[in-house]
């Protein structure tokens, strides 16, 4: 096999909290985990630059890098749908804004950037238009952003595309403010005589989620026989040649390459073997498990050689560089430390830069006037009452079942709390991880544990816990995170937390408390947060108590240094650290004259 690449609200009735979150949620069913602001849905024909005013995301000083920006991303920011011959459909993809708030500093960076993507799972227009709004989404947030698609509405669940129809959109997207370059994956068998028919598109994603985002995530599945693993790493390696080779076809001499996350690490590798001297850097988004996890992984060698293609490996804490260092060293005897490592001749550095948010777009869009009157809104919904707002996806890893025994425990312990206080917990809907029914599981176990609480402790006018089985619109999460008194945050494992960034920023005036889980890649970046282990339940319930009874001065000073500590991650800052450091790397003096041999698909 081959790839080719080729409003008007009506009054809320008092003291009726649970209905009040129920007219935030949005109708949209693909939502964030955290929303991406400012990026509204958005023409595939608005030219490049034309979206917003250009700014300087790299201060007085641009570093001297003379080429363009190639990032290298999964998919693309936007979901596809075929809205007939040579007509195509489009609509935002929410993904961890974050990761799409780089995309777009970059696209207005004194560097030209061009995105290279795959172009996701591509449905009919009538599979959009089939969600009804009113109903639960069917779909599912999966870590790369995307969602678990109905199978496609025609026969044999095939999507056929038109040669000219790849061309339309590949001259579309080109034209975006983002300049994307799509990549078609498909197999050999499904390229037609005009055009290509696409089936099963989710493959070219299961072996990045189904065997690398658990295990990075301190999650190991049990071993299945070897069959399906073998067509899972065939797909994995088949979608990253692809990426490869579009970066070649695109590639200029002088421009850099950013590959972004664990969907491809075979890419690096691939690049270096026809550029030896391009620049190159991988950013890994999500946690970097131990050595004694990644021991564990299917085809171990082959990935971590495939990072060690790079100039520089981005990761968000300075931990998960030490665990990816002593991963290498145990599994491929190379030479060097957290800092930098040397293998078959080449010099790799490991650098930590956290991922930051655009706060200037946050601060826009939380303090205006509709989100001002949503404040208002909030505030007679829970009058009289604290605060507390959790913001998870509906999974093991947020930690949400030991937050809400937290809370419970609080409640327990003091008693003159019980009808002052609400915890508002958003969510997104559980991944239904492939073979398995753990997610479901667990949002079961929430369910009850949510349930027992408003029992216990509950009345008719008062629910201690709100949960929201969908994320509210954009503004009204906004809202909430200006008017809560407290975020509470507990994952067991998480690379970045942009909720507790946002936090930050949405309460430049109420100086809430942020309360943060170690175990997030954030807490490193945030030490003026308030970090606690997420397993140990008292102690976190004490600290709940600590936050509601912290003086205003107190909680002024604490936010006054939050603040700054996210200020030092805003992506501005982000791009000109990273592009720092790769315009430090001499131009093909750090690979040798004999790169190792392209990685095999089997």
């Amino acid at each position: 096999m081959s790839a080719r690449t080729a409003s008007i609200r009506p009054d809320l009735p008092q003291k009726r909290e649970s209905e009040a979150l129920a007219r935030w949620r949005s109708d949209a069913q693909n939502v964030p985990v955290t929303p991406a602001f400012g990026h509204e849905k958005q023409s595939l024909h608005a030219k490049p630059g034309s979206e917003t005013t250009g700014h300087d995301y790299f201060g007085q000083n641009p570093p001297p890098l003379q080429g363009n920006v190639i990032s290298v991303t999964f998919t693309l920011p936007r979901i596809l749908y075929k809205a007939g011959k040579l007509e195509w459909d489009t609509e935002n993809r929410f993904w961890r804004s974050g990761h799409l708030d780089c995309l777009l500093h970059l696209a207005q960076a004194p560097l030209r950037q061009t995105v290279i993507a795959w172009t996701g799972e591509i449905n009919h227009l009538d599979e959009k238009l089939s969600h009804s709004p009113a109903e639960p989404s069917s779909t599912s947030i999966a870590p790369g952003g995307h969602a678990e698609e109905k199978e496609d509405s025609n026969i044999d669940g095939a999507v056929i595309v038109t040669t000219e129809e790849q061309k339309r959109l590949e001259t579309d997207l080109y034209q975006t403010c983002e300049r994307i370059v799509p990549v078609w994956l498909y197999l050999s068998t499904e390229r037609k005589e005009d055009g290509i028919e696409l089936k099963n598109q989710s493959r070219w994603r299961e072996y990045a989620e189904h065997d690398l985002y658990p295990l990075f995530h301190y999650k190991q599945r049990e071993p299945t026989g070897g069959g399906d693993e073998r067509l899972r790493w065939n797909d994995y390696h088949q979608a990253n040649e692809a990426f490869a080779d579009k970066i070649c076809a695109t590639y200029k001499p002088g421009d850099v390459v950013m590959v972004h996350d664990f969907y491809l690490m075979l890419v690096p590798r691939m690049v270096r073997q026809r550029l030896p001297s391009a620049r190159i850097a991988f950013i890994l988004q999500t946690p970097f498990p131990t050595s004694e996890f990644a021991r564990c992984l299917h085809r171990r060698q082959e990935l971590l050689e495939g990072v060690l293609g790079a100039d520089v490996v981005v990761f968000q804490a300075s931990l998960y560089a030490e665990h990816f260092a002593n991963s290498c060293a145990r599994i491929l005897e190379t030479q060097g430390g957290p800092e930098q490592i040397v293998h078959d001749g080449r010099c790799t550095q490991l650098v930590h830069i956290p991922t930051g948010i655009n706060i200037q777009h946050i601060s826009q869009h939380a303090f205006n006037p509709t989100v001002d009157d949503l404040c208002k809104e909030v505030q007679d919904s829970f009058s009289g009452k604290k605060i507390i707002l959790g913001h998870d996806p509906m999974n093991s890893l947020s930690g949400l079942d030991k937050k809400l025994q937290a809370y419970e425990r609080f409640l327990h312990n003091h008693p003159e709390w019980q009808d002052k206080v609400v915890l508002v917990q958003l969510t997104s809907p559980a991944l239904l991880e492939v073979g398995g029914t753990e997610e479901a599981d667990f949002a079961s176990r929430v369910n009850l544990l949510v349930g027992a609480i408003n029992a216990r402790y509950g009345s008719l006018g008062h629910t201690p816990v709100q949960l929201s089985p969908l994320p509210p619109q954009q503004d009204a999460y906004l809202a909430l995170l200006r008017q809560s008194d407290v975020a509470l945050i507990t994952s067991v494992r998480q690379g970045i937390s942009t909720t507790a960034l946002e936090y930050a920023v949405c309460q430049r005036d109420a100086r809430g408390t942020l309360v943060l889980s170690e175990f997030s890649g954030t807490a490193g970046a945030l030490s003026a947060a308030v970090v606690i282990n997420p397993w140990d339940v008292a102690a976190v319930a004490d600290e709940i108590h600590k936050a509601l009874t912290a003086t205003r001065e107190d909680k002024v000073v604490s936010h006054a240094a939050l603040f700054r500590q996210v200020q030092d991650m805003a992506v501005e800052r982000w791009a000109r650290k990273l592009f720092g450091v790769l315009e430090s790397i001499p131009l093909g003096d750090s690979h040798g004259d004999n790169p190792s041999p392209i990685i095999e698909e089997q």
